[in-house]
């Protein structure tokens, strides 16, 4: 079995408006990492609104990225793929060098011009994949098996009648850890932190605190800042925003 820095599976997602460069695309990713002995799997999309409800429901490593695509503004879409889904990197595709500034400090890997794709698509993949390695990642056994998670998608973790359990952006699902600080200590994120004794949550995906009860984005799930853990929470919530 193929891993890379422990990936169960690298998730690839193509989005162009033009079937053609999607096959082409799709068959060139086919052969370097079929070669490289990689697990992987690749989504084709014609239409952004397909690709948003799948990601929806799936994690996605890498997406390819058609920066002008009919009725879809490529630098508006990643913005918001940035903001929904912060472990997800672009590579885009485009014949438009103008963009690049407008794209700068987005989860933007690389450029490729489409009409050096087949040159340059080796190299460009084989550095994302060497850098992706030094991203920290968790290992994580559950009923379903072992998942390969990124500590973005993290939302919170929980204990609840002995057992541990973790909430991501579609997912709620059991891990089998006994213990809390079994999995704080795998925690390289300094913004990944106890809001109570029975729960670690994610800053990033915090829409608001009140009344010390604390919001998801897009999650209809709360958690509590416990009298004990607040005034350590408070000070890194802080230093979190002031960024």
């Amino acid at each position: 079995m193929g891993f890379i820095g422990g990936i169960r599976m690298f998730n690839i997602a193509i989005l162009d408006d033009e079937h053609d460069c999607l096959d082409m695309l799709s068959k060139e990713i086919n052969v370097i990492l079929f070669s490289r002995k990689i697990e992987y799997k690749i989504k084709t999309f014609f239409k952004s609104d397909d690709f948003l409800d799948y990601a929806k429901l799936n994690s996605i490593n890498l997406l390819f990225l058609d920066i002008d695509m009919s009725g879809c503004n490529g630098i508006t879409f990643s913005k918001n793929i940035y903001k929904t889904m912060p472990n997800c990197s672009i590579i885009f595709m485009t014949s438009h060098s103008e963009y690049m500034k407008e794209a700068f400090n987005l989860n933007v890997f690389a450029f490729i011009d489409k009409s050096e794709i087949k040159e340059r698509l080796s190299n460009t993949l084989y550095s994302f994949i060497d850098e992706y390695i030094d991203i920290s990642h968790l290992v994580l056994p559950t009923p379903e098996g072992d998942i390969f998670l990124a500590e973005n998608e993290i939302v919170f973790f929980e204990k609840v009648n002995r057992k541990i359990y973790l909430q991501t952006k579609n997912k709620y699902i059991q891990i089998y850890y006994k213990n809390l600080k079994d999995i704080y200590a795998l925690i390289k994120s300094p913004y990944i932190i106890y809001s109570n004794q029975s729960c670690i949550v994610n800053l990033f995906w915090i829409e608001k605190i009140k009344n010390n009860e604390i919001f998801f984005k897009n999650l209809d799930v709360t958690q509590f800042i416990s009298r004990k853990m607040k005034t350590n929470f408070d000070l890194i919530l802080l230093d979190y925003e002031e960024r």
